[in-house]
């Protein structure tokens, strides 16, 4: 008979544990293996708990660590939409393009080659028939409304001197004027001493705060930015719309003179510049 608590080889019938003293009586035999059978049933709960807390911590680490990828993710293509959109604000549109081509001085046929675009006497459009004197017009192919009024989505219009060569260059981007004809809100009148002279292209589109809605090239080696803009008058409440002109050295892009002119309705839609 083997000893239940020592697991001694003790001979059949013997009353006590040879090895251990233990009552070898079957009643208390009994009880020793009932309790032995108690304590294997509650190891296997204490497992399977301390299972369900691991299995619980790693679903908890695992969590946190697909919340960090996704937080990793999002801001990687945060920064990615971000720089794309830096890119694309500052590339030149399409009619940006054609003027950087247009070469003062040379006659128009040179420049359509240059620019790959045609350079035609009269626009298609009343309304750039009204912009002033000029020979020829490069308009882009998109129609745009602005006031009910039909316009192209950019526009270039060159003037010739007597021997036929370019001596003026004008680009109208009229996308700007497309939601509002008065161009860029302002809270207040834009003081012309934030303009400094010598101050260069980049500097002074972002003291202003907006891109030029029109620039012009001309033969004595300047190019004017012009910002249209427009504030509410404090005292009359009227809506006051301004072209702030900047004009600029060509050659090293610093600022030459600085000038505003005001505008009203009549004279967009009659000159439109």
């Amino acid at each position: 008979m083997k000893c239940t608590k020592c697991g001694f080889e003790n001979e059949d019938g013997a009353a006590f544990c040879g090895g251990c003293g233990e009552d070898l009586s079957s009643e208390n035999i009994m009880n020793t293996l009932d309790e032995n059978a108690k304590k294997t049933e509650k190891k296997p709960k204490k497992n399977r708990k301390a299972k369900k807390e691991k299995a619980s911590d790693a679903e908890k680490a695992l969590k946190r660590k697909r919340f960090k990828i996704v937080l990793i993710a999002a801001a990687i293509i945060i920064v990615v939409i971000a720089v794309v959109i830096l890119v694309l604000m500052n590339m030149p549109s399409a009619g940006e393009k054609v003027l950087k081509n247009v070469p003062i001085g040379r006659d128009l046929a040179y420049a359509e080659a240059k620019t790959d675009c045609d350079f035609v006497a009269v626009s298609k459009y009343e309304a750039i028939k009204s912009l002033g004197e000029f020979d020829n017009v490069c308009e882009g192919n998109l129609t745009i409304k602005i006031e009910g009024v039909s316009f192209p989505e950019w526009a270039i219009t060159v003037s010739l001197a007597n021997d036929d060569t370019i001596n003026r260059v004008t680009y109208y981007d009229f996308s700007q004027l497309q939601k509002n004809w008065k161009g860029h809100h302002s809270s207040k009148e834009i003081d012309q001493s934030v303009i400094e002279y010598g101050m260069k292209r980049k500097a002074v589109d972002r003291a202003l705060g907006f891109t030029p809605y029109s620039i012009i090239k001309g033969i004595d080696n300047t190019v004017t930015n012009v910002y249209r803009y427009y504030y509410s008058d404090e005292i009359t409440g009227n809506d006051v719309v301004c072209n702030f002109y900047v004009v600029f050295n060509d050659v090293d892009e610093s600022v030459k003179n600085v000038y505003v002119n005001e505008l009203d309705y009549i004279d967009f839609m009659i000159a439109a510049i």
